[in-house]
């Protein structure tokens, strides 16, 4: 089967066909809460009752027969498909090239004329990290903002330094050491007021805002085509049928 390839990654696809011999499937709830607890004091209290959510989730297991006479069973979590015994099916996966291990994403029913996606390319993405925002940008303007901030302090402490000091001693004639200290360590909180900081963080954040920009319709983008490239595997599964 012909690979996905994006920049500097590779996906590659593999199938197996055969025909279906037996299925099962049966749901799982998971239940959980959250919230909820208060107080209770002498004057009385508030208890809040906790908020209970529950999922269910439908499993699929079926068994296939090759036609090397070998028999296989799959495996699907949150899929519903419906399948019979002696429909003829194909299940394509994806994995990275050179690893082991992939996740199925297409499930092909010859006799129905029919597929499904099992992980489409948002899901595929995410599980193979093909194309993603890898949080380097966040480092980067991390490392933007501390130096800028640095800097833009060092340039100012050298100049107010100076400046302050020849101011003292001028003042410092005319009033005394208190007097001038009074009038100066204002100024002097003032020019050390981090305003490097609040410009090195406008910067690192406009880098970050520039960065999604750039990034996020190349990952949609990516995601259009691997679902074209799933599309098309499917496809050619009904012709070699």
């Amino acid at each position: 089967m012909k690979n996905f390839k994006y920049k500097r990654k590779e996906v590659e696809f593999w199938s197996i066909t055969g025909e279906i011999l037996s299925q099962n499937k049966y749901s799982e709830t998971h239940v959980h809460s959250s919230g909820g607890g208060g107080y209770v004091g002498k004057d009385g209290g508030h208890v809040s009752p906790p908020n209970v959510h529950s999922n269910t989730i439908t499993n699929h297991e079926f068994w296939i027969k090759k036609s090397d006479g070998s028999e296989k069973s799959i495996q699907l979590s949150g899929h519903d498909i419906p399948l019979r015994p002696g429909q003829r099916i194909t299940i394509i996966s994806a994995g990275m090239k050179g690893k082991d291990s992939g996740y199925y994403s297409v499930l092909v029913n010859h006799h129905a004329n029919e597929h499904w996606f099992l992980n489409k390319a948002e899901a595929l993405n995410k599980q193979l990290k093909i194309y993603q925002a890898t949080g380097k940008s966040i480092l980067i303007a991390g490392a933007l903002w501390w130096a800028i901030a640095q800097v833009s302090s060092r340039q100012l402490s050298d100049i107010t330094a100076y400046s302050l000091s020849a101011g003292y001693s001028g003042l410092s004639t005319l009033l005394s050491a208190d007097a001038a200290n009074n009038i100066l360590n204002p100024i002097w909180r003032a020019v050390s007021n981090p305003e490097p900081v609040m410009f090195g963080f406008c910067v690192a954040a406009g880098f970050i805002v520039l960065r999604l920009i750039i990034k996020i319709p190349r990952i949609l983008k990516m995601h259009k085509m691997l679902n074209l490239h799933l599309e098309s595997l499917a496809q050619a599964c009904y012709k070699k049928a």
